[in-house]
């Protein structure tokens, strides 16, 4: 998205699928600290979880979001505009779901760990490209 709104003035994405965008660094560090509590457990609790940053965005939300905190880090992008547009207008090969967010609720119960809020993981990856 980065590389877009440096080569762009106008961005169409897709305004009506949602999901949780996750960073990576987040996932690896709640990953690291649920092994950690896996091992210190009487029984290790196996099992399929999900795991990924807290709230929902839409693509279209997703980068205006990505777009906002680059600019606030200084990066210069060439956007000017973002047009939320429907899937129905974005032709891929691949069929997409509108919802693909995820529940934690297993893996918060079972572990007791959260992950921060995806905002927080876009502010730490941007601030990192600079």
């Amino acid at each position: 998205m980065l590389r877009l709104g440096k080569e762009q003035k106008t961005l169409s994405v897709v305004n009506d699928q949602y999901g949780s965008p996750t960073y990576a660094g987040h996932l690896a560090q709640i990953t690291k600290q649920a092994l950690q509590v896996a091992l210190t457990s009487s029984t290790f609790p196996s099992g399929i979880y999900h795991l990924c940053n807290k709230g929902t965005a839409s693509w279209y939300e997703f980068a205006q979001a990505i777009c906002g905190a680059a600019r606030k880090q200084g990066i210069k992008l060439k956007v000017q505009e973002i047009v939320g547009i429907p899937t129905s207008a974005y032709l891929t090969a691949a069929k997409r779901p509108a919802n693909s967010r995820l529940s934690m609720h297993k893996f918060e119960e079972t572990f007791g760990l959260t992950m921060p809020h995806w905002h927080d993981g876009l502010r730490e990856c941007i601030r990192l490209l600079d």
